[in-house]
């Protein structure tokens, strides 16, 4: 894998971030300490000049029973999707075992997804893989997830607007209303969320306001996280099935009820239109409004195994696609990670194609 050759942010900088890095670090290492056959795990003090890259690594040492090992640190500071799951189990691939995950919470099943891949990591709950040689190993799957008030504090509008920023950063040089018309969501929401990515040292100061190397990749990940548990769930209006035999045949229908009113695909259908070569039996539809007279004409009949899924989607940005008809790729993407399970291949599929074709900063 190429990686992108980015300059070094400025000295001022590259301190907040080694100062973020090293705050952010420190509860992994304390697990990994706990491990029998690790005695010391200690980050390097060094903050590279490659940290914005989207797989930025941080070398760790540890020091263990049968002595020193080396091993590069990817912090995804989140839960783990299985999008990203696949896409990192590629990297350790490439950096031959020495690829360690540090991951906010790892599921069970996810457990057993990155250890038959071959993957090492540990999360904030002390669940862990760490397979350093024949002699050296260690699992601890199945500690089950502690939510703290940090959970609690984004809602439904401060997401909106925390997506609106990722999307579009120069915003954060704009006021505080011309990002609460872009996102949809209050002035107090919007700045309540500016608030957060200060507080976290997320953002660059001054007239040339915006994310700091690497953080706008980290918080994406926060705002997918949060779509998957509390947007989207909040989000459906409901499952229909249609008369329609065929995707092309709902999409012209949904056409010719909606005519020039806002609505987008999302989904693998979003991922077609963006143009990625899997269309799935299923649609998902971003819409303001779902009203009784459109279903009717539609002739949407509610169904728990229907393949319409229509979301309810107040942000203008969101319908901000890059080809006609499809939700902004942010959106796409994080709707397949909600949905794709360990065996949906082609939607994740779909998924990567987003995310390397449209989201190159992901």
């Amino acid at each position: 894998m190429i990686l992108p050759d980015i300059p070094p942010p400025p000295a001022i900088h590259r301190l907040a971030m080694k100062a973020a890095i090293d705050r952010n670090i420190a509860p992994y290492l304390e697990h990994l300490k706990a491990i029998p056959f690790i005695a010391e795990a200690t980050a390097a003090s060094g903050l590279r000049a490659k940290s914005a890259d989207r797989w930025r690594t941080t070398p760790l040492t540890l020091v263990t029973t049968t002595g020193r090992r080396s091993v590069e640190a990817y912090m995804f500071g989140s839960n783990l999707d299985y999008l990203r799951a696949e896409a990192l189990a590629k990297l350790a691939q490439e950096k031959e075992g020495r690829l360690l995950l540090l991951a906010a919470y790892v599921t069970p099943p996810m457990a057993r997804f990155l250890g038959d891949r071959g993957v090492n990591f540990v999360d904030l709950h002390g669940n862990c893989r760490i397979v350093l040689d024949d002699t050296l190993h260690a699992e601890i799957i199945g500690k089950r997830r502690v939510e703290t008030s940090a959970d609690k504090g984004w809602r439904s509008a401060g997401y909106w607007a925390l997506f609106t920023l990722l999307v579009e950063p120069t915003l954060l040089r704009k006021s505080v209303r011309s990002i609460a018309a872009a996102s949809g969501a209050g002035k107090s929401a919007v700045a309540d969320a500016i608030a957060r990515l200060r507080a976290a040292d997320a953002l660059a100061d001054g007239t040339e306001a915006d994310f700091l190397p690497g953080a706008r990749a980290r918080w994406a990940q926060t705002w997918i996280e949060g779509y998957a548990s509390a947007i989207r769930p909040a989000s459906v209006i409901g499952r229909f099935r249609t008369p329609a035999r065929d995707p092309a045949r709902l999409e012209a229908d949904i056409a010719a009820v909606f005519g020039d009113d806002i609505r987008a695909f999302g989904g693998a259908a979003g991922a077609h239109r963006l143009g990625g070569p899997y269309r799935s039996g299923q649609t998902v539809l971003h819409v303001k409004e779902f009203d009784d007279e459109r279903r009717r004409v539609l002739r949407a009949l509610p169904a728990q195994d229907g393949e319409l899924t229509v979301l309810r989607t107040p942000c203008p940005t969101a319908y901000a696609g890059e080809e006609g008809g499809a939700a902004h790729p942010l959106l796409v993407y994080a709707e397949i990670s909600a949905t794709a399970g360990p065996a949906d291949d082609r939607l994740r599929q779909a998924g990567r194609y987003v995310r390397e074709k449209h989201l190159h900063w992901l």
